[in-house]
């Protein structure tokens, strides 16, 4: 696919922090369901989990003040989320 073919509003010019989402999914993605891994209890609950963080991550990336950096933040909804699905 071209850039050109890029489709306004994807995942790979949506930023987070001024860091395109496609290149966060790309670095971080494998650690997230790792970290989430350790507090579900299957790694189908820590894929999803990270799946739904991910979602979060999309919807509320404008809310992002910069109090943490970028990592932090992903990881913490991805804490959150996977607390969730531990409680289910």
């Amino acid at each position: 696919m071209t850039p050109s073919a890029v489709p306004p509003g994807s995942a790979s010019e949506h930023l987070v922090g001024g860091i395109p989402l496609a290149g966060l999914a790309r670095d971080y993605h494998r650690q997230m369901v790792s970290f989430a891994r350790t507090m579900v209890n299957s790694p189908a609950a820590a894929e999803e989990a990270v799946q739904e963080a991910w979602i979060q991550v999309m919807q509320s990336s404008a809310s992002f003040e910069g109090r943490s950096s970028v990592v932090t933040w992903l990881f913490g909804i991805v804490k959150n989320t996977a607390s969730r699905h531990r409680r289910r």
